[in-house]
């Protein structure tokens, strides 16, 4: 067997094969003792059909059965004969007829591991951002949405004028519909017109103001307000009824400290995930090197086809077309994307190896059995689901990038600006 390799790129090769002629006639002649075997033709008993109608009546079967024995035997040979290590299925261009008695030649296209520079991952300095908020106003801002979410609004009984934060019951008319509809305005400044909320304020129940709102591509338009009542919200005060309420706390206190021990949970996951984000960009970001351009399309693709179905779920109105347009404007940022997670996978890839990191079968055990517990079902068929679905690969890998990204955080200065 000839063989003879070229190298198009760094992760691209051309692979070209010649199978010698007596090769040719050893496959030919076992497929068609295999064909003569197993055919059954009318006049001739099973295994007695002679052998050159077997060769007439099933030549395009047995030429793709030869080409089909060739390929598998010599690729996976060529490929470790050369140390060839491949990242996806090769590409392979017959030339010619397969022939008996002819040497035969085919082409292939592979595309290989990059070549990795040294990699640097001890000594890191890993910089990520402070929170913008204290965790005291977190829990301030976390009670004051719960006695916000127990409000109520209450009709004013006095004789009073409209204030900033009242709720307005109003009748409402305009030029071109002059039968009023009922409405509700927020006393909030920040989210009504603003004629619509100096109009509105000082203003008494009864009384009927003209207010020219804007609407539309700079149009305007006067409008006849109406105020038929007048209502604040009223917010209880965080008691321990208040808490009781809630669940089962005894006390607000009880309620607080809850309160805190969860956002500081949450706080420190935050932390950890830009940690890593950072850590895995700054990995990213200091090697780089040559990818698959094959790999990075499909990377690329299959982003995509992610994207059209996590937009179709919540968008149930979007067109076919509109999804290609948004993803077409997109494209750039979904390769770059894929060209980060590829470079990534391979530079985990390295250290494992490296390192010699790896998720052992009681990692996955524990991990499948933190699963069941979070979907409360059975640890066995927790294991049963995820192999019936082929994920428990996908498992394994999160747990090795887990333990990699500690071991790499752990040989890291994290600072915090």
């Amino acid at each position: 067997m000839q063989v003879n390799i070229e190298t198009i790129n760094p992760t691209t090769k051309r692979i070209q094969i010649e199978i010698p002629a007596e090769n040719i006639s050893e496959k030919f002649s076992k497929i068609e003792k295999t064909f003569s075997k197993q055919a059954n033709i009318k006049g001739f008993r099973q295994g007695k059909v002679p052998h050159s109608i077997v060769a007439s009546r099933f030549k395009d079967h047995i030429k793709e059965e030869v080409r089909t024995s060739i390929m598998s035997e010599a690729i996976p040979k060529i490929l470790k004969d050369h140390s060839i290590d491949i990242v996806s299925t090769p590409e392979v261009i017959w030339e010619h007829d397969v022939q008996d008695g002819s040497p035969y030649t085919f082409t292939m296209t592979v595309e290989v591991h990059p070549v990795l520079p040294e990699l640097t991952y001890k000594n890191l300095a890993i910089k990520i951002a402070q929170p913008e908020t204290t965790l005291e106003e977190d829990t301030q801002k976390t009670i004051n949405q719960l006695l916000e979410s127990s409000s109520k609004l209450i009709e004013t009984t006095e004789e009073r004028a409209i204030k900033d934060g009242d709720y307005v019951e109003v009748a409402v008319s305009t030029e071109n519909e002059t039968k009023p509809s009922n409405e509700t305005i927020h006393m909030d400044k920040t989210i009504i017109p603003k004629t619509l909320y100096d109009g509105l304020l000082g203003t008494k129940k009864g009384v009927t103001k003209q207010i020219t709102l804007p609407y539309g591509d700079n149009k305007e338009e006067k409008t006849s307000i109406t105020v038929m009542g007048i209502k604040y919200k009223e917010i209880p005060e965080l008691t321990d009824e208040f808490a009781a309420k809630l669940g089962n706390y005894k006390t607000s206190a009880e309620l607080k400290d809850t309160i805190i021990k969860n956002l500081t949970s949450e706080r420190e996951t935050i932390r950890k995930n830009k940690i890593r984000a950072e850590l895995i960009n700054t990995m990213v970001t200091n090697h780089p090197f040559d990818l698959p351009e094959g790999m990075v399309k499909r990377q690329t693709e299959l982003s995509i086809q992610d994207a059209f179905k996590n937009i179709k779920r919540f968008n149930k109105t979007i067109t076919d077309a509109q999804l290609s347009e948004f993803t077409k404007d997109k494209h750039g940022q979904f390769e770059e994307k894929a060209k980060k997670d590829i470079r990534w996978y391979f530079i985990l890839e390295k250290i494992m190896t490296t390192e010699t990191i790896s998720a052992t079968d009681e990692d996955v055990s524990r991990e499948i059995e933190r699963m069941a517990g979070i979907y409360r079902t059975d640890v066995a068929k927790m294991r049963a689901d995820l192999e019936k679905q082929n994920l428990l690969t996908s498992v394994t890998s999160r747990l090795e990038e887990d333990k990699v990204i500690e071991r790499l955080i752990s040989w890291s200065t994290i600072q915090e600006a």
